[in-house]
């Protein structure tokens, strides 16, 4: 009997501190500005468990678990517990800067830019149709090759619009004018691809 209580209590000491040395642990999550390479201190690293799951559809819901700061150097130290707890991912989130997914080791996270765009409506369109422009990364990291949409419009009208771009890539605009939800798509093309600097904009024409 006394030997089986020493084995029970050696089992449980190591147990807790194996637990001990996994939550001891740390993981730099280190972040660079796309383009440039330059560290980027102040990013806020967000990590998410999960908030509701369903039986039927699994997780349905995140929840924020841990928040983080990079140091001047770009890097922030996750805890080894924090890391294993993250079961929906981790982001790092910037003004200034696109929010995008992130994980341990370096992680490149692209700054923000604009693009103006000077439209002309050169067609007459039926009653109701809407123009919306989607932005397509280089990367693919942030969209995918069909983009993000960064405008949409019931007036079809000669105008000037600044839309968020990504900085320091190629930005490819693709457009339609479609029914409203883009389902029936009236008419439809993309501008050759324009590169802007992180921070800066630029301007292009779009007729439609």
């Amino acid at each position: 009997m006394k030997s089986f209580t020493m084995l029970f209590a050696i089992l449980i000491a190591l147990s807790c501190r194996k637990a001990d040395i996994a939550g001891s642990d740390s993981h730099n999550v280190e972040i660079y500005e796309y383009g440039t390479g330059r560290p980027v201190g102040g990013v806020t690293i967000n990590l998410f468990k999960c908030g509701y799951f369903d039986y039927l559809y699994g997780c349905t819901q995140n929840a924020l678990l841990a928040s983080y700061s990079t140091n001047n150097e770009g890097v922030a130290r996750v805890s080894g517990e924090h890391y294993l707890q993250a079961t929906r991912g981790m982001e790092a989130l910037k003004s200034g800067y696109w929010t995008q997914e992130v994980g341990k080791g370096r992680n490149e996270i692209c700054p923000e830019a604009r693009i103006r765009i000077n439209m002309n409506c050169a067609n007459n369109y039926p009653p109701g149709k809407w123009l919306y422009i989607a932005n397509v990364e280089e990367r693919l990291l942030l969209t995918n090759n069909l983009g993000t949409y960064v405008y949409s419009s019931n007036r079809l009208v000669d105008t000037t619009v600044e839309v968020r771009a990504f900085g320091n890539q190629n930005n490819r605009l693709r457009w339609m004018v479609a029914d409203h939800g883009g389902y029936i798509v009236h008419h439809s093309g993309s501008l050759a691809p324009v590169h802007v600097a992180g921070g800066n904009t630029v301007t292009v024409n779009l007729s439609y």
